[in-house]
């Protein structure tokens, strides 16, 4: 029962996991190339996008946030944050990982959220990270769900085993009292 749990377990987050990397990587492509193209960094069309790219998957995406080297906010779907400096472990973490990163955990602001991050540059130009807050009840929805279904099965399980060992030792003892009377 638990090695089935933590199979699914993992199988729902790594899917979770996949939806929320190709979110990311859909906005990291016209940020990379904003970016890229211009010298200084254009805080008006990065707020833009994010207003937009959130605005589009509304329901689906929390927060978004572009921080720049060292942890200053560039563009942040909530305007009023732009400008503040984000020493979080979050942030951190999104600024020096070379890779996405996933984590699971509760936002004062936001509540229960997935965070995907990713690092912002071009090979080795480094501009900073986007952090992608992502609405987590679809994963609780999934694993609570999976866990009702895998323990109904478990305990269906268990009653038709109780049930014919219930049978098979009704029968070995209806044998033995009858010998025993004979």
């Amino acid at each position: 029962f638990f090695a089935i749990m933590n199979s699914q377990k993992e199988t729902i987050i790594g899917k979770h996991k996949i939806i929320a990397s190709t979110m990311i990587q859909t906005a990291i492509i016209p940020i990379n190339d904003a970016l890229h193209l211009s010298d200084a960094q254009n805080d008006d069309f990065l707020q833009s996008f994010l207003k937009n790219f959130v605005q589009e998957y509304t329901g689906i995406i929390k927060y978004a946030i572009i921080l720049g080297d060292g942890g200053r906010v560039i563009a942040h779907s909530d305007i009023s944050q732009t400008g503040n400096y984000y020493e979080d472990v979050y942030s951190k973490t999104a600024l020096e990982s070379i890779d996405p990163q996933f984590h699971i955990f509760t936002y004062p602001e936001y509540g229960d959220v997935m965070e995907i991050s990713a690092p912002l540059g071009l090979i080795t130009l480094s501009h900073g990270a986007v952090r992608l807050g992502l609405d987590s009840q679809p994963l609780v929805r999934e694993l609570r769900n999976t866990t009702l279904i895998i323990m109904g099965m478990f305990l269906g399980t268990l009653l038709l085993v109780l049930f014919i060992v219930l049978r098979i030792s009704r029968n070995v003892t209806r044998k033995l009292r009858h010998t025993a009377e004979a």
